[in-house]
């Protein structure tokens, strides 16, 4: 199959590009999610590139979005590659393969040295001809808040199911006590936008970890508080007026899914802040609380510790090692 791949122009082939996304994309694509993700992120608009078999019909769209990130102390500025999609009569190894090193050869040639990507498992046959190995692995881990749906999967009679159902979410709530708040902080709802002191913050614990994400105040309102596709709740520690850690969760009816767990100090702040997200899930009859963490990190330690198991893990991978990535830093 002959195929032509460039880099598109936002301006010139965005309709091309809506029109292909809106076919084939799993997510929901629409104008608000092009206008959000590709032109109005903070740290400059998406780059993207198209692949054309031979009559010049589209038939490949792949994606690079900027993030801002701490490299060793120091700001630099990374891509999260999104977005891949081949159209259905097209999906061979070729394709996919040219669009890859399109996009990293584009990247190279600016100076953009560091990008990651959550690949899927089809897309590891495209990192594998590549020589790419994975620089880690992304694992989920998952606390059951309440039992109730497993429970009636497998006992049809209501009463039953519901006796069963309050006994074991008793069990599953109070098992721990490593989620317990802490006297020293005050965890509560956020509902403004994120101001200077979420900033500073950032900038205090630029070397918690060789490689990760960002967080300005900048960054997270457009993150979390202008998504189009995700609604997100946000809880912070305070310690008398300071700024101790905050949280970004993304709300579904019955799961809510850690996007960010940011402390100061990982001491006591992210004990109070997980057991602060499993009191508000289960008042709020979510189910589960997941949260997607590097293998190995800290925060890994601490979710296994509050209750979390480890359940399935999936590739990283990434232009350095040692980064620390969440839900928060990818965009598909």
């Amino acid at each position: 199959m002959t195929v032509k791949c460039r880099e598109a122009n936002l301006e010139r082939d965005r309709e091309e590009i809506l029109h292909f996304l809106r076919e084939h994309l799993p997510v929901h694509s629409d104008e608000k999610r092009f206008e959000w993700l590709y032109l109005q992120n903070p740290a400059g608009p998406a780059r993207v590139w198209l692949a054309a078999g031979a009559s010049g019909r589209i038939i490949g769209v792949e994606a690079a979005s900027p993030r801002p990130v701490w490299f060793d102390g120091a700001p630099r500025r990374a891509w999260v590659l999104t977005d891949l999609c081949i159209a259905p009569d097209s999906r061979s190894l070729g394709p996919a393969l040219g669009l890859q090193r399109t996009c990293l050869s584009g990247l190279s040639a600016s100076g953009e040295a560091l990008w990651y990507d959550f690949p899927s498992r089809s897309m590891m046959a495209v990192w594998r001809r590549l020589g790419v190995r994975p620089a880690g692995s992304q694992a989920r881990f998952v606390r059951l808040t309440r039992i109730d749906s497993k429970v009636q999967g497998y006992i049809p009679n209501r009463l039953l199911a519901g006796a069963i159902s309050k006994v074991g979410n008793l069990a599953i709530n109070y098992s721990r006590a490593s989620t317990r708040r802490l006297r020293d902080y005050e965890i509560v709802h956020y509902n403004g936008q994120f101001g200077e002191e979420f900033t500073e913050l950032d900038s205090r614990t630029s070397t918690h970890y060789p490689v990760r994400g960002r967080r300005t105040a900048e960054f997270l309102n457009w993150r979390y508080r202008r998504n189009p596709i995700e609604n997100y709740q946000v809880v912070v520690a305070k310690r008398g007026s300071e700024l101790a850690g905050y949280a970004a969760l993304a709300v579904l009816e019955t799961e809510w899914t850690i996007a960010d767990l940011h402390p100061l100090e990982e001491t006591g702040v992210v004990s109070g802040l997980l057991g602060c997200l499993h009191e508000l899930s289960r008042r709020s009859n979510v189910e589960r609380l997941t949260a997607p963490v590097i293998d190995g990190s800290l925060l890994a330690f601490h979710l296994t510790r509050a209750g979390f198991l480890r359940r399935e893990s999936s590739p990283v991978i990434a232009s350095a090692r040692n980064w620390f990535l969440t839900h928060g830093d990818r965009d598909s």
